[in-house]
């Protein structure tokens, strides 16, 4: 097979070759629309050179597999047609179907509490280490991370994506896991003059709301009069959807009575919450392409836009315990419990004697946080690339490639809490809990309309504003052999990138506005304006389930993060009111930044520079007249990254740590426990004295380290229809920038709780010293391919990890005014032990041509995926975190699987098609997995998402063969997702939230021409 533009050799080595940053980028295309050949340009195809033009399910399924097999590297694609025919209205849940590749459902991965509805992120292999690439260059988005947020690029403007699962020499480091390409399309893949478009209404039933996606593009090439040829593309792409996600919360699991002996654990209470979701997202995609007439030069000159924004609010209602572990049935009732002594059900209460201080607050009842919450998240990312190929011989060729990327990254989060008291009905025994707000037993009647028995008790606000940008220069060239031997070519080239990124993330500033006991500022307080807070009924909760709150509660209604200047006032002039409250804004807090809201050590400036050279050996046997026929190619790649990052250096206090007074009045003064800083010598005492000085400085920390990374990619052409596929190659993942704070707050420290002394003074931050995870990659593929569209594939992996990046305690000598300290860094380091993974996936597709009659139409496609680890670090949560109820438990979590890595995945997907017809139902599930090691929220512990799955649809009509009208169907099954907490050392698990979101439905119209 040949594709359209290039020299006339099979696809092996197609990805991994030279021209894989511009000219390729989009080969094998599914294009939406049928092409058309312009008048203007001559159809300059070879004989023997075959233009794909991909439409429908079968021809892509065929476009894919051949990427595949003729690949000199481990890749699965998608195509065109995947993902704007596929029921998937994401990057991310396009990627799903692809074997090995799981995406997740949260908006963050130590964050259950947060559904994501279109999916987020790339494991492949049961590994997060994936690298993104926009056109074969690199392309991140500006928070911190090393890859693009993959929903911020709309669907609708990729020709393919394509899946790389190991390496070779020439391919950009740090894809441990993986490198997902995106590519968008170009006008030399065209066969010339194109338009397409697309318009869809799109409706979420759960939020019952109707939204809009439209694209276009335009496609054309020119002959010039000198016999050059000029091509043009413009896509453009806008969609917006809103949509909404329930969630029922089991709050912390606790042993009701530790002294007992007989373990019943008990929730502390339960919680629910509705999410409602505005996403709007677009993109802008263009090329340019000339190709001199003697085909001696080609230029390419491409420009990427994609912009995302999602706006989402909360409603939610959360236990928030006032009294420690002294969790009571209501009066007049029981709880019962399974047969491993879990709570199953009963009506959870809580009786607090001080609470008499105040008559307006009831002493039954569990405290309820009523909070309103809404967050903004924008980012906009530039890509602009241009490649030179030059081929001034036909054995001899070069390509030079420069790329410039912008991105920005902007979070505004602000959450109001409301507090009232209520008992709860909880039953954890069924599909989904049942959780019923009931009225304490000396609670007011009617109680939960009433404002009067609620107060306000708390803000919180956040703000990100972080930014990135890099340049990146690469030349390759290549030399091919004469003659027939195995030595097919010579490879080799550099590159060089420069990526500076600043993040500026604050605290969630929480802070408290008014206290049970310290005169609750009540919701009916006429200081508020009235329509501030204004009922809320949960209307149709877990699509009908019954909440005793169908009267409603009153909730916040101002603005939030999506104006956060008002709300900040709003909140601010309630806060005053009360009186004695501690909230203050993020820019308002003392020490920040003139001119942001951002503490110095909230700013972090991080630079990251590498050098890279490389040489490839291509081999290929196909002149043999019989016996195996063997290719591949082996290589060599070298890098250097040097990484910088400025960050504040901020010392302690001594004006606080001795009350403003000598060390040695300080301790001599001391009545009752003697702190540990007063046990140590007078030399000492004044060494810190003069060291704590309270300064901020600027602090600058750097890291340079090398890697050589070799590969071998063979493949044994066993016949015409098998081959078996062996890659070996080395691999690195540089740690996320978000790892690589330099900012370095330093505390006094602690304490030791037995012997009393100091134990030095302390600080929590990141480690520009880190190495990067490395990996030695094993791959073997049995392929089959029996038909254009039939393939039947076995892959076995293998991949040895070292330096994994876990939690530690380093210790940093810190000189300040002439004295050094050694400073205790709670921050995070590379593991001395390795680790392995392994596993199998298997792939068949098949289309039933030989059936009769309309039943030749049907096709299957199918994979499995099989992924086990062992040795790897499993760190559980940590135990210091301050809490009202003592120290969270601390777990010893290695026997749990890997965060976010599956055991068992699966996909099946059935269709049908005809000339006209073409109908899909695509089915993925996979096993449960450990969400987080470490939950966000008390009590800090593991949790662990259920098996799950989803079931989507798509059926279209083609009208005429320039129009098509079809419908695509997103979580048919209306899917509930479970996670469980881990509760106790033997890692006993216990209901811990469900989530329910919409069924989607896209209504869709396409046109080609």
């Amino acid at each position: 097979m040949f594709y359209k533009g290039m020299r006339e050799r099979p696809m092996r080595g197609l990805r991994t070759g030279l021209w894989r940053g511009a000219s390729l980028a989009a080969i094998s295309i599914a294009m939406v629309s049928t092409s058309v050949y312009a008048q203007d340009v001559e159809d300059e195809d070879d004989s023997n050179t075959e233009v794909i033009t991909v439409r429908g399910i079968r021809s892509s399924l065929q476009s894919a597999q051949e990427i595949r097999r003729n690949s000199d590297v481990l890749v699965d694609a998608i195509t065109a047609e995947d993902i704007g025919a596929l029921p998937d209205r994401s990057v991310a849940e396009a990627l799903q179907r692809v074997p090995g590749v799981n995406i997740t459902r949260f908006e963050g991965e130590n964050d259950p509490d947060h559904f994501s509805v279109e999916g987020s992120g790339a494991i492949i292999r049961g590994l997060n280490f994936a690298r993104s690439e926009l056109n074969g260059r690199d392309v991140f988005s500006a928070d911190n991370g090393q890859q693009i947020g993959f929903n911020d690029v709309s669907p609708e403007m990729l020709g393919s994506v394509e899946v790389f699962k190991n390496q070779s020499a020439d391919m950009i480091e740090g894809g441990l896991a993986g490198t997902v390409n995106l590519n968008t399309r170009l006008p030399f893949d065209q066969g010339g003059r194109m338009m397409a478009f697309t318009l869809e209404a799109n409706y979420s039933d759960f939020a019952e709301e109707v939204t809009p996606t439209m694209s276009g593009i335009y496609s054309n090439r020119w002959e010039l009069g000198n016999g050059s040829e000029f091509g043009l593309i413009f896509g453009a792409s806008y969609s917006e959807l809103q949509s909404r996600a329930d969630g029922t919360l089991v709050a912390e699991w606790l042993d009701r009575d530790p002294s007992d002996g007989q373990s019943l654990y008990v929730p502390s209470g339960a919680g629910i919450r509705t999410q409602l979701f505005d996403r709007t997202r677009d993109s802008i995609s263009a090329a340019a392409q000339w190709r001199s007439a003697d085909g001696e030069l080609e230029a390419t000159a491409q420009f990427f836009r994609a912009s995302y924004e999602n706006a989402w609010s909360e409603r939610a209602v959360e236990p928030s315990i006032d009294s420690g572990p002294a969790i009571t049935p209501a009066p007049g009732t029981s709880f019962t419990y399974d047969d491993n002594g879990l709570f199953e059900s009963g009506v959870i209460s809580e009786n607090v004697g001080w609470r008499s201080n105040d008559p307006t607050h009831p002493l039954n009842g569990v405290r309820q946080l009523a909070l309103a919450r809404g967050k903004t998240d924008e980012s906009l990312t530039t890509d602009i690339g241009f490649n030179l190929r030059w081929s001034p011989t036909d054995r001899f060729r070069a390509s030079f490639d420069l790329q410039f990327v912008e991105s920005e990254v902007n979070i505004a989060d602000v959450t109001v809490h409301g507090a009232f008291f209520s008992d709860i009905d909880l039953d954890v025994t069924g599909d989904v809990p049942s959780v019923i707000y009931r009225r304490p037993a000396d609670g007011s009647d009617p109680y939960f309309s009433d404002a009067s028995n609620y107060y306000l008790r708390s803000a919180m606000d956040h703000l990100s504003d972080n930014e990135g940008e890099s340049v990146a220069f690469r030349a390759d060239a290549e030399y091919d052999f004469e003659g027939d031997s195995w030595l097919r070519s010579v490879r080799f080239g550099g590159r060089v990138s420069n990526r500076e990124q600043v993040v500026r993330s604050s605290v969630y500033n929480w802070g408290n506005i008014s206290a049970t006991w310290n005169s609750p500022f009540a919701l009916d307080n006429p200081a508020i304006p009235p329509g501030t807070f204004e009922l809320y009924n949960f209307d149709n909760y877990m699509r009908g389930m019954t909440t005793g709150l169908e009267g409603g509660i009153p909730m916040y209604t101002g603005a939030l993060g999506e104006d956060y200047d008002q709300a900040v006032a709003a909140i601010m002039a309630m806060r005053n009111a009360a009186g004695n409250g501690g909230w203050v804004p993020l820019a308002q807090r003392g020490g920040v930044v003139a001119g942001t809201p951002f503490l110095p050590s909230e700013i972090t400036d991080v630079t990251q520079d590498t050098t890279a050279f490389y040489g490839r050996l291509d081999f290929d046997n196909e002149h043999r007249s019989d016996g195996i026929r063997i290719s591949g190619n082996v290589g060599l790649r070298y890098v250097e990254t040097q990484t910088s990052a400025v960050g504040a250096l901020s010392f302690p206090d001594r004006a606080l740590v001795f009350n403003g007074m000598t060390p040695a009045a300080y301790c001599a003064g001391i009545v009752g426990t003697t702190p540990g800083i007063c046990l140590e010598g007078a030399a000492t005492q004044t060494a810190f004295y003069d060291w704590a000085d309270g300064s901020n400085q600027s602090n600058t920390d750097s890291h340079t380290y090398e890697n050589w990374l070799p590969s071998a990619n063979v493949v044994f052409g066993i016949t015409d229809e098998f081959q078996i596929r062996l890659g070996l190659s080395q691999a690195i993942f540089r740690p996320d920038f978000g790892l690589m704070k330099s900012n370095l707050v330093i505390q006094q420290g602690g304490d030791d709780p037995v012997t009393g002394a100091w134990l030095g003074p302390d600080a929590s931050t990141g480690n520009v010293q880190l190495d990067p995870i490395t990996a030695d990659q094993f791959d073997l593929a049995f392929e089959w391919y029996f038909d254009d569209v039939g393939s039947l594939t076995f892959s076995l992996f293998q991949k040895n990890l070292s330096d994994y990046i876990v939690p530690a305690i380093l210790q940093r000598d810190v000189t300040n005014n002439g004295e050094t300290f050694a400073v205790d860094v709670d921050g995070v380091g590379n593991a001395s032990d390795s680790g392995e993974i392994k596993g199998f996936e298997i792939a068949y597709q098949q289309t039933f041509d030989d059936l009769p009659g309309i039943w030749s139409g049907l096709g299957v496609q199918a994979n499995y995926t099989y992924i086990d680890a062992q040795g790897v670090p499993n760190i559980g949560p940590k135990n210091d975190e301050p809490n009202g109820r003592g120290s969270a438990p601390n777990f010893d979590v290695s026997q749990l699987r890997l965060p976010l890595m599956s055991e068992h995945t699966v996909n099946l997907v059935g269709f049908y098609e005809t000339d006209s017809w073409s109908a899909r139902l695509a089915y993925n599930w996979r096993s449960e997995y450990t969400l987080t090691v470490r939950d966000v929220i008390y009590p800090f512990t593991p949790v662990v998402h259920e098996s799950t799955g989803q079931l989507d649809g798509s059926i279209f009509y083609d009208i005429t063969d320039s129009l098509t009208v079809g419908v695509q169907a997103v979580n048919l099954l209306d899917e509930v997702s479970e996670t469980s907490a881990v509760i106790n050392s033997n890692l006993v698990q216990a209901p811990r939230a469900y989530f329910r979101n919409d069924r989607r439905f896209a209504f869709v119209l396409r046109g080609r021409f």
